[in-house]
């Protein structure tokens, strides 16, 4: 009974299909003679129904919303499509051909275009290689972007701070005092940090006048001390702290002043420049790394301008001596003594120019150390 039910459902299903196949072969003949009828009585009755694009058209559009598909559109052009020209037919007679996964490759990186995958092999790769590329820039220019990059993230954030614990320390060329409120080093350490930011490097320069709060002038620095404290509080990029001085030479009638100010002063290239000294204080536990930065600062700007520096001074604290000079805050924090009471400002101002030149150099040439990896061991 059961066989007899699952022969007479095949049979069922067997007689819809075939039918199903004669239906669509005559409806399809039909729609053929139709439509050569038309052609010879209403060469319009067509457009009715067909969309008005031709087949170049509807094939970009295709492609285009469907990249996977390839269509030859070009052939189609130059005429090689073997396609009738009967648009009813080329509705459904669209023909296409699968990309190659290496043509999606291509596509999505352009360098790969160069290559042909399936036939690259060592005898040709240099037909490959044989093409227009780039090549790496210089190492020069390399490191050139590198400093222009350093310029400018310095120029947008100051990285140097001045202050000046002696504040009115004053020339003798120009006041005929050692002391003045108005004209005094704190110009000088206002100039470097002009010089610093031409160069690219952001400063912030502080001209606070202590002498009125000062009770012993043995309290200076720990009056600066509170600048530089609030100074690192208000902005962590700091890395180069200054103290600026001049030296205090013996003046009076027993002392000659040009005699004097021979001691202070440079000549390089026929011009006068004050001479620079730094002072480090062995006060601070850690002040071997300010030494090695103002062996720096010392190598440096007589790199640039033989002879300027006259050297390092260290300081032990004593009664009578700091020996501290605010240096625990920083390993790049030091005084510095830009000439004496017996130097002109524009001398004050040239070794200016040619300090913030020697900062300049260093900080370059670390932030390009620290902008390049280091090397692969072998």
């Amino acid at each position: 009974m059961k066989k007899m039910k699952q022969s007479s459902l095949q049979k069922f299903f067997l007689s819809l299909s075939i039918g199903t196949a004669i239906l669509f072969m005559l409806i399809s003949v039909f729609f053929l003679q139709l439509s050569k009828e038309h052609e010879q009585t209403d060469g319009d009755f067509w457009d009715k129904f067909s969309l008005k694009l031709s087949t170049n058209q509807f094939l970009y559009l295709f492609t285009m919303e469907i990249p996977i598909f390839h269509i030859d559109v070009q052939a189609l052009e130059e005429g090689n499509s073997q396609s009738p020209e009967n648009p009813f037919f080329q509705l459904f007679s669209l023909s296409y051909k699968p990309k190659h996964p290496n043509d999606w490759i291509k596509e999505e990186i352009p360098a790969y275009s160069l290559m042909d995958f399936a036939n690259l092999t060592a005898a040709n790769m240099t037909d490959v290689i044989d093409h227009p590329m780039e090549s790496k820039p210089p190492k020069e220019l390399v490191q050139d972007d590198q400093k222009t990059e350093a310029k400018e993230v310095s120029a947008n954030r100051n990285v140097v701070f001045i202050y000046h614990t002696h504040n009115r320390e004053s020339f003798l060329p120009e006041t005929n005092k050692n002391s003045d409120s108005k004209v005094n080093i704190t110009k000088v350490g206002v100039k470097l940090g002009e010089e610093l930011k031409k160069l690219g490097i952001g400063a912030e320069v502080s001209t606070d006048d202590y002498y009125p709060d000062l009770k012993k002038y043995a309290l200076a620095y720990m009056e600066s001390s509170k600048t530089v404290k609030e100074a690192l509080k208000r902005n962590g990029d700091y890395q180069f702290i200054f103290d600026i001085h001049r030296d205090g030479f013996p003046s009076g009638k027993s002392y000659e002043p040009k005699e004097m100010k021979k001691l202070s002063t440079r000549k390089i290239k026929g011009v006068d420049y004050a001479t620079v000294t730094f002072v480090i204080g062995k006060g601070n536990q850690n002040y071997q790394k300010n030494k090695e930065f103002a062996q720096k600062l010392h190598d440096t700007i007589n790199k640039l301008y033989p002879g300027l520096s006259k050297g390092i001074t260290e300081k032990t604290k004593t009664s009578g001596t700091n020996g501290e000079y605010n240096q625990s805050v920083s390993p790049n924090s030091v005084l510095i003594e830009v000439g004496s009471n017996y130097n002109t400002l524009e001398e004050e101002y040239r070794t200016a120019r040619a300090l913030a030149e020697a900062v300049a150099e260093i900080y370059f040439d670390a932030a390009k150390v620290n902008a390049t990896p280091p090397a692969k061991k072998n």
